[in-house]
C-alpha cells in the first residue's frame, strides 16, 4: 500500500491542472453555467455590449484567437456569427479559462495563495474570471487589482475570512453582481474547509 503523501501525490498528477487545483464550490462548471449563462453562438451581452461564447468566454480576451483553435474553431467565423460550438467545445473552453483566472487569481495573492482554503480560492477564481482577467494582464482597468483591502484580509497569517467578507459585501462589484458577491462571500467565509496547495 503507498503512504498516504505518495497516494495523494499520484492522485494529483492524475488530474488536469483544471480539475485538480481549480475547481471548488464558487467557479465550479455548472455555477458558471448559472453565473455566465450558457451559448453555442455568438452572444451580445445586452449590459456592456460585448461579444461573448460558451460559459463566460470573453471574445476580446488576448488569447481568445488562439484559445479558439485549440478547440477546433474558427475565430473569425465565430465573431462573424456564422460558427458555433458544441458541448465538448465550450468545456474546453471553460477549463482553458479557468487556468487562465486561476493564474490571475494566484497572481493577485502571491505567496498567500498557498494557505488560503479551496473555497476561498474558488471565490477570487470566479472573481477573477468575472473580470475577464482584468488587472492581470495588460489591460487599462485594474479591476481585480482594486481590490487591495480584500488582498490585505486574505493574506493575514492566518487568513482573516470574515474580514474579506465583510470587505466584498461593501464593495461596488457587490452592488453590480449581488447574487455572484453573496456565494463569493459564502465561499469565503464557510467553516471548517480543507485547507489545499
Amino acid at each position: 500500500m503507498l503512504p498516504l503523501l505518495t497516494l495523494s501525490l499520484y492522485l494529483f498528477l492524475l488530474l488536469q491542472p483544471s480539475e485538480a487545483a481549480v475547481t471548488g464550490e464558487c467557479n465550479s462548471y455548472e455555477r458558471e453555467k448559472v453565473n455566465e449563462g450558457y451559448y453555442e453562438c455568438l452572444h451580445t451581452d445586452p449590459r456592456t455590449g460585448l461579444f461573448y461564447l460558451g460559459v463566460g468566454f470573453n471574445l476580446y480576451g488576448y488569447e481568445a484567437y488562439t484559445q479558439l483553435g485549440k478547440v477546433g474553431a474558427n475565430y473569425t467565423k465565430v465573431i462573424n456569427g456564422t460558427e458555433c460550438l458544441n458541448d465538448t467545445q465550450i468545456k474546453e473552453l471553460f477549463k482553458l479559462s479557468m487556468a487562465d483566472a486561476l493564474e490571475c487569481a494566484s497572481g493577485f495573492l502571491y505567496k498567500s495563495w498557498s494557505p488560503l482554503t479551496l473555497n476561498a480560492k474558488s471565490a477570487i477564481i470566479d472573481m477573477a474570471f468575472n473580470y475577464h482577467y482584468i488587472g492581470c494582464t495588460n489591460f487599462p482597468s485594474r479591476g481585480l487589482q482594486d481590490f487591495v483591502n480584500l488582498r490585505s484580509a486574505l493574506s493575514e497569517k492566518p487568513p482573516n475570512y470574515d474580514k474579506a467578507g465583510s470587505i466584498l459585501k461593501d464593495s461596488t462589484w457587490c452592488g453590480q453582481e449581488p447574487k455572484r458577491c453573496q456565494e463569493a462571500i459564502d465561499c469565503i467565509t464557510i467553516k471548517e474547509q480543507t485547507i489545499i496547495n
